[in-house]
């Protein structure tokens, strides 16, 4: 176990390091969530929105192509996250009372592209699930057929 915290100590050390500005610290997330105002109802729009879109996510969880329209849709946003952060930050007086938008997209980052990477990876994942249960399924009938045809041909040889 010492071995797993000392390899995350200085995985956080070299990001850090690489990002010149530690990130990562306990103090530094304290110091970002109270200067968030949760009040503000742009904020509040991003947090109904992702629940929302986790609900659905979750409902539809066995409607394929639902669940893939959700994930390209988390993935492409996710990818132009550094394009919204810009145009947040051009534009923050119209939608919210702070610039919450910093040069390093942090904020976009923890409130816009970490819930839609959750959310996508949970579509992932159950995707993979569904699929393992396919397999498990055609190979279940793979087997049944094969016994059938064996009953099928020991009949005929008793016959």
């Amino acid at each position: 176990m010492d071995g797993v915290v000392h390899l995350l100590q200085n995985c956080r050390h070299h990001i850090e390091k690489a990002l010149d500005r530690p990130y990562l610290t306990l103090d530094y997330l304290k110091t970002f969530v109270r200067s968030i105002d949760w009040s503000e109802p742009f904020i509040l729009g991003l947090i109904c929105a992702h629940l929302i879109l986790a609900f659905i996510t979750i409902k539809t969880r066995n409607k394929t192509n639902i669940q893939n329209s959700i994930f390209f849709t988390s993935v492409i946003t996710v990818f132009n996250v550094k394009n919204f952060n810009k145009l947040g930050s051009d534009n923050w007086e119209k939608i919210a009372t702070r610039n919450y938008f910093d040069e390093n997209g942090f904020f976009i980052f923890v409130f816009v592209a970490l819930p839609l990477l959750l959310i996508g990876n949970f579509v992932m994942l159950h995707n993979g699930y569904l699929a393992l249960q396919t397999i498990k399924e055609i190979r279940r009938e793979s087997r049944n057929a094969a016994a059938r045809r064996q009953a099928s041909k020991e009949e005929k040889k008793k016959q």
